[in-house]
């Protein structure tokens, strides 16, 4: 059947192989993104189908999805546990491989994963979570995550930056488990769009695209609050307190976990929460409302003050005002630069951006979907639209809101009067939305001999007790020791020289440019460093009369054989 070919060819390929693309000089040609292909392919299939026709059933590929989707079906029915694991586990693995070969392939940042690496190898060295990359400072006066200690307490098990896209891909992974358990929790394991649940949060591009790029730790509060819900709105005293662990886990991943809870709160407030445990979750959303409210403040402000500074982020939201409050108060103080920020064309693309994946379900549940509101709040107040972006990992707070509300929304009376539709609507959404797939980025990410020698011979070399500045892309590779920052900040923490500076073109160098580069080496040349060590493009730098940038003898370099 041609249906059949062109989905295998259009669809099918495209996300199992991560399509084709020509990178030439002039020409540039990439399919990679099979979303629209998938769309005018169903749409045709429905259109084939009118008049009572069901031509799916003479395609082969339709019969087999079918037959899966029916396999699937039974074994979470009967071996629930173990289905979900099967997910969790490839889920997991196919994170952890992306954030493995971009970290492999010295892609990985200063940000996010230099920045916590190297905090979370000082709570375990020093038992204090300060940054290099912050200056020296604490890491709770940028953001108030105080998992870091634990984190920092479990490092020792694999004392790399690998460790932490691990534990990440981990613990995202577990959010399958949690929307399956609320969405059985609303409409009974039998309801043919529950099975689809533990899929769902795959879907959502922005999502993937945060667990892909670095360690956010905003990224565990989401399962956490996701089980949080699901024990909370049971009945029974252990259940709750489970409930209660979990909300006390995600308030303390990131201070706009606060804000999180202050939504879905609210949303319990307004009778969000099921029916059968309504009369506990109405008072337990305004409780967990203040406790949310409470916690921001607590994170926001009385964490920066005992260190003698003012929250890190107050300034973006400027001139709306430096505090919370001033913030809170501006529809009413600046209605028309509120009211701006609030509704422009970036931020109206940017939550249909996130709505589509879940083919807009959540809105059917008001009550539920206004524990989104305060996520989108937090970034559409802020200046500018530098992070609108559906690539980046700030959508994690608002898709928090609308996975709580998912399935509420699926249990309503428009959702169940069209149930029969909604597993076919869901699957164009979330093909429409899915952009590119993972083994796109495995392919991607595949190193040059030059950072293979750099990652596996150069690198090793240099003592942890050196203090390093490196250009941006070594530093995630060198962050487990007491100091390493990014090239052009050469002094420590008592402003003497660090011990060694690697400048290398052919690595990421953000922010600066080709010009910037060099005006870097120049003025390591002014503050009397000597080169160290040359290899092709890479420049290694020690400080005056400081001993050797090496443990060992250096390396060859291949580049001179």
């Amino acid at each position: 059947m041609l249906w059949d070919f062109l989905f295998l060819l259009l669809v099918l390929a495209p996300l199992v192989t991560g399509g084709i693309w020509i990178n030439r000089p002039g020409i540039h040609l990439e399919y990679t993104q099979p979303g629209a292909a998938a769309a005018v392919l169903l749409l045709a299939l429905w259109w084939m189908s009118r008049d009572g026709r069901e031509p799916w059933k003479k395609s082969p590929l339709c019969r087999a999805g079918v037959s899966l989707w029916n396999t699937w079906t039974r074994w979470l029915d009967i071996r629930t546990a173990a289905a979900l694991g099967v997910v969790w586990f490839f889920t997991s693995a196919s994170s952890f491989t992306t954030g493995y070969l971009r970290h492999r392939g010295l892609g990985s940042g200063l940000a996010d994963l230099g920045i916590f690496t190297n905090a979370i190898a000082n709570v375990q060295a020093f038992g204090f979570p300060f940054s290099s990359l912050k200056n020296g400072q604490s890491l709770l006066t940028d953001h108030q995550d105080f998992l870091i200690y634990p984190l920092g307490w479990i490092f020792p098990l694999w004392p790399s930056p690998l460790f932490l896209l691990l534990i990440q891909a981990m613990i995202f992974s577990t959010t399958s488990a949690a929307l399956y358990l609320l969405g059985r929790q609303r409409l009974g394991a039998s309801h043919p769009v529950v099975p689809w649940l533990p899929f769902a949060f795959l879907l959502c591009g922005p999502l993937r695209a945060a667990v892909r790029s670095d360690v956010h730790p905003e990224i565990l509060m989401m399962p956490f609050f996701l089980f949080a819900a699901y024990f909370l709105q049971e009945r029974g005293v252990a259940r709750r307190m489970a409930g209660f662990f979990f909300l006390l886990l995600a308030l303390a991943a990131k201070e706009s976990a606060g804000p999180v809870a202050c939504g879905i709160g609210l949303a319990w407030l307004l009778g969000a929460g099921p029916v059968h445990t309504r009369s506990f979750t109405r008072p337990l959303g305004a409780a967990v409302l203040a406790l949310g409210a409470a916690v921001f403040y607590f994170d926001a402000h009385v964490v920066p003050s005992l260190f003698g500074i003012s929250y890190a982020y107050n300034d973006v939201y400027a001139p709306l005002g430096v505090t919370p409050l001033a913030v809170a108060l501006s529809p009413f103080t600046q209605p028309m630069l509120f009211l701006n920020r609030l509704v422009n064309l970036a931020r109206v693309k940017y939550f249909f951006g996130t709505l589509l994946p879940l083919a807009g379900i959540p809105l059917l549940a008001p009550a539920a979907v206004i524990a989104a509101v305060p996520g989108f709040l937090m970034l559409f107040l802020t200046n500018g639209d530098h992070r609108i972006s559906l690539g980046y990992h700030y959508a994690v707070e608002p898709m928090v809101g609308f996975l709580f509300a998912l399935p509420v929304a699926l249990a309503s009376e428009t959702a169940v009067r069209w149930k029969k539709f909604l597993l076919p609507v869901i699957a164009v959404a979330g093909l429409i939305s899915y952009g590119r797939g993972e083994p796109y980025y495995w392919r991607v990410y595949v190193p040059t001999p030059h950072q293979i020698w750099l990652r596996d011979e150069l690198l090793p070399l240099i003592p942890r007790d050196r203090s390093v500045a490196a250009s941006y892309g070594f530093v995630p590779q060198l962050a487990v020791r007491r100091w390493v920052n990014q090239i052009p900040y050469y002094t420590d923490e008592a402003s003497a020289p660090v011990d060694c500076a690697l400048i290398d073109r052919e690595v990421n160098n953000t922010p600066l440019s080709l010009a910037g580069l060099y005006g870097a080496r120049a003025r390591l040349l002014e503050l009397k460093y000597s080169e160290d060590y040359r290899c092709g493009t890479l420049s290694l730098y020690r400080r005056p009369d400081g001993p050797s940038c090496f443990s060992a003898p250096a390396p060859s370099c291949p580049e001179a054989e």
